[in-house]
């Protein structure tokens, strides 16, 4: 990368009007054939040509934070405002939100203004932030989010979605994770999670009967129902991984040392 830089500052300056002078910008860094710019005014593309020592400016719009892109895209900041561009500097989504996420997994954006919206790689609006309620959002795993809204009473109550931004699962339980393509974990009480499949049918555990404190992955924390000061790893077989533990309120399964400790390990 520094060899391309080098090599860039020394392109001459083109006295051309859709052209750039190359030693009035800092080139900031390079992605394929975009040269990433950056002068007083913020951030600007150009575009290099095959002729050795031009580049052209995209446009002269400057972004306030750095772009980088990624399959094709780049989200950008103007006038305070987040937006995203595709390689030859057009819009797929104008700067009109306060803050956007790209889901690379199904290359979708969550957009934000006061709530959260769904836009996909063409523009298109798979959930609209005006009126979608949304006030949080996952990320997307197994093509699936889970979405919060607030509910009755001001409750918040958690719902799923798929990639295309439709409706799963109404939002309704308090606390909902996705597991893997097949298994969800909701919050049935205080301290009783459940398992269930993506038509909420419930899935029960052939080897287990104690509450499940929280998944990783496909590894759940359980206490004991008797003993709720003692701990064990479990799998989605109910097999149990281990051996017992006795934790505190502030103690999780740290999975580097395959031990229990103090930690923050789950949230």
């Amino acid at each position: 990368m520094d060899n391309d830089l080098i090599e860039f500052k020394t392109y001459q300056t083109i006295d051309t009007s859709d052209c750039l002078e190359i030693t009035d910008y800092q080139i900031d860094h390079v992605e394929d054939n975009l040269l990433i710019l950056k002068d007083t005014f913020g951030y600007k593309i150009a575009s290099m040509e095959t002729k050795i020592g031009k580049a052209s400016l995209l446009s002269n719009t400057a972004y306030q934070h750095n772009i980088h892109f990624e399959d094709g895209m780049a989200i950008v900041v103007e006038n305070d405002l987040y937006g995203v561009i595709d390689k030859q500097g057009n819009y797929i989504i104008k700067p009109e939100y306060i803050d956007i996420k790209y889901n690379k997994d199904n290359q979708t954006f969550w957009v934000r203004e006061i709530n959260y919206g769904l836009i996909d790689k063409a523009g298109k609006v798979l959930i609209d932030s005006k009126v979608s309620g949304i006030t949080n959002k996952s990320s997307f795993i197994y093509n699936h989010a889970v979405i919060t809204i607030v509910g009755a009473g001001g409750t918040l109550k958690q719902g799923l979605i798929n990639s295309e931004g439709k409706t799963i699962i109404k939002p309704k339980y308090s606390r909902l994770f996705i597991i893997d393509d097949e298994r969800l974990m909701y919050l049935k009480s205080k301290k009783k999670w459940c398992i269930m499949d993506y038509q909420e049918r419930p899935i029960e555990l052939k080897k287990y009967n104690d509450n499940i404190i929280k998944f990783h992955g496909k590894i759940a924390i359980v206490s004991n129902r008797i003993n709720e000061n003692r701990q064990y790893l479990m799998d989605l077989d109910g097999n149990r991984i281990g051996i017992d533990s006795t934790y505190s309120a502030d103690t999780t399964w740290d999975f580097k040392y395959n031990t229990f400790s103090k930690n923050e390990f789950f949230g």
